[in-house]
């Protein structure tokens, strides 16, 4: 995400990869946020992404889903369920998929059948 300094400062230099987790419902609230427009967090499924723009310190989401549908020609469903480095797919036409991301980060070698993951 590109922060342009007319929209405030930011302590974060550019090129920075935040280990925060973001989602597209995360942009309403930013830009709310960013207009300087209050609006009641409670009421609002995302989170505003000024903060960690300007590298405040904040209470954040440690676990996030996403759903995936297919893309081009392929249709499938799958939805996925990533808690720090563990991420876990729920394949609804093959077999559901695990991964340690601390040292499988190209997601190589399905962890599903493993049990010292069956944690």
């Amino acid at each position: 995400m590109r922060f342009p300094k007319k929209f405030g400062s930011s302590s974060i230099p550019a090129g920075t990869v935040l280990p925060q987790f973001a989602s597209l419902l995360d942009i309403y609230p930013t830009i709310l946020d960013i207009a300087g427009v209050e609006f009641d967090s409670e009421k609002i499924h995302g989170q505003s992404l000024l903060p960690l723009l300007e590298g405040k310190t904040t209470k954040w989401r440690d676990t996030i889903f996403v759903e995936f549908f297919g893309v081009n020609g392929l249709t499938t469903s799958m939805i996925t369920c990533r808690h720090g480095d563990i991420k876990y797919g729920w394949n609804c036409s093959n077999l559901d998929e695990l991964y340690d991301l601390s040292v499988d980060p190209y997601e190589m070698n399905n962890l599903i059948e493993d049990p010292s993951y069956a944690g």
